[in-house]
């Protein structure tokens, strides 16, 4: 869970700072978030934002029907 947080926060960090930086500074901080990204801690990171929509998704269909909606 660590690992899936910390990823998750170094890629906002990078992203802003893609976004903020200018010049050399923005072309690393694009590289590294492109690693990111690409390898196994953005994988991660898709397969448990993916885990969470399913579990909202089916928390949201128990919930209407537990209120009769």
């Amino acid at each position: 869970m660590e690992l899936i947080i910390s990823s998750f926060v170094l890629v906002v960090v990078f992203f802003i700072l893609s976004i903020t930086l200018s010049g050399k500074g923005q072309r690393i901080a694009k590289e590294v978030l492109k690693e990111l990204i690409n390898g196994p801690e953005g994988k991660m990171l898709v397969g448990a934002a993916m885990g969470l929509v399913i579990s909202v998704i089916i928390f949201g269909y128990w919930f209407m029907t537990l209120i009769n909606f």
